[in-house]
């Protein structure tokens, strides 16, 4: 039972390669493993064990994350969001799925395209995979123009995976979530010999870092603060991180590439240009084209004795989309606020205008002590 956010999880049966993968990491492992194997007592010194507590089926077209469930046993489309540091539901499908509402008025959602106010609810039951949730309050933001109209019913945030260490296997169809026992950082990433990590935020309210995958990164040699967004189709920047990594498109005035939708009712235009480079962990990619937004740039909060609407703080400085997700396999470990990854191959960052895109070339390979 994960108690932080009422969920349970329903213990599902190790892939066989996990499995292996994990025994073969090192001798120690392998003969701890082939003790399991052979119905032994484990080693003395302990063997590392993956426990797959949860697993989820999603489809990734058009870079959307998408899953299906059940709440209160009706149907519903549910997209996963890492992006979104809390779960919620859309009105009109609360609406149809005949669930009350109630206003509640202390609390704005901000977000891409501006603040939202929202309305909270109580799901009797959830059911999303392996993943199950009873007598769960959840919060119902208002009907947005700019969704689609076979759009997600509900929107799970990264607040129900962050109790749990999260593989991402989107090119596979794959979202499970591990539990490791007696695993060290090196022997996780099971299913390759080969991986990047990066430090994720570890800021001093756990709970909240943990709500949401960020990151430092690289961009033309810059410092940005960024986020990991399956919610966001395509890596984007905002066009203060641009400026600053010396890409300035929208001062020639050429028109927008396109708008960007998020939460918000104003949909914010967008613009398409080339970095020299994107480093992440020890991965570095060349000549990158990426979107540039100002992606918050209409969230505004007014404080108590003042009149004057300011900038909402803490938001990320760019969104690594569902494009960088898709084109690698990627661990969170949300105890020891790491990210494994590995290179899937072909195309990383991709452009909504369908422009040509880049590859990605690890900047070193690992050290010889992770040789199997």
């Amino acid at each position: 039972m994960n108690e932080a956010s009422g969920l349970s999880v329903t213990e599902v049966p190790n892939p066989s390669r996990l499995r292996r993968r994990a025994c073969l990491r090192t001798a120690k492992i392998a003969l701890g493993c082939a003790a399991a194997w052979l119905g032994l007592a484990p080693w003395a010194l302990g063997a590392c064990k993956i426990k797959v507590v949860g697993e989820l089926h999603v489809d990734t077209t058009h870079n959307r994350v998408i899953t299906q469930g059940q709440i209160d046993g009706k149907p519903i489309r549910i997209a996963i969001d890492t992006g979104a540091g809390s779960s919620w539901l859309w009105a009109d499908s609360a609406k149809r799925l005949g669930l009350h509402t109630s206003y509640e008025g202390r609390v704005k959602f901000y977000g891409v395209g501006g603040e939202v106010q929202p309305s909270q609810t109580l799901i009797n039951h959830l059911q999303i995979g392996t993943i199950y949730g009873n007598k769960m309050p959840m919060i119902v933001l208002p009907a947005n123009p700019n969704r689609p109209s076979n759009g997600p019913d509900f929107v799970m945030g990264n607040d129900m995976l962050a109790s749990f260490d999260t593989e991402f296997d989107l090119a596979h169809g794959m979202i499970r979530l591990l539990e490791p026992d007696g695993c060290t950082v090196d022997e996780l990433p099971y299913w390759t010999d080969r991986y990047s990590q990066a430090d994720l935020e570890n800021g001093d309210d756990v709970r909240r870092a943990r709500a949401l995958i960020k990151t430092r990164v690289l961009v033309n040699g810059k410092p940005v603060e960024a986020e990991l967004d399956t919610g966001s189709s395509f890596t984007s920047i905002t066009r203060d991180a641009a400026q600053t990594a010396g890409v300035t498109p929208w001062l020639t005035n050429p028109p927008p590439a396109g708008m960007v939708y998020g939460i918000g009712p104003q949909p914010v235009p967008s613009w398409v240009a080339s970095f020299d480079s994107f480093s992440i962990g020890d991965e570095t990619i060349r000549h990158v084209p990426m979107r540039i937004a100002d992606l918050f740039g209409a969230d505004k909060s007014v404080h108590l004795g003042s009149r004057i609407a300011k900038s909402v703080d803490d938001f990320p400085t760019m969104l690594i989309g569902c494009d960088f997700f898709l084109a690698h396999h990627l661990l969170v470990l949300n105890r020891q606020r790491k990210l494994l990854f590995t290179y899937n191959g072909g195309t990383v960052f991709q452009t909504p205008t369908g422009g040509q895109t880049s590859k990605s070339t690890p900047a070193s390979g690992p050290p010889s002590d992770r040789q199997p």
